[in-house]
């Protein structure tokens, strides 16, 4: 488990979404993180993060590691 705290943010709120960012940020995999925020699998939260974030986590990383974040 990554946090305790995780399942009580599951859903597509601020705390959620900077949850998610922040676990992702910290060298989680996008799948740990997915299990650890109660989705079931990875398209689920993929599909949130896109929404919520305006990419997908793979290129949000991406492009925050290169700095452009």
């Amino acid at each position: 488990m990554l946090l305790p705290v995780c399942r009580a943010y599951h859903g597509t709120g601020p705390a959620h979404r900077l949850l998610a960012t922040l676990l992702l940020a910290q060298g989680h995999s996008v799948k740990a993180v997915a299990l650890e925020l109660g989705y079931k699998n990875t398209s689920g939260f993929v599909t949130m993060f896109r929404k919520a974030v305006g990419k997908p986590p793979a290129r949000y990383l991406a492009q925050r590691e290169s700095g452009r974040i």
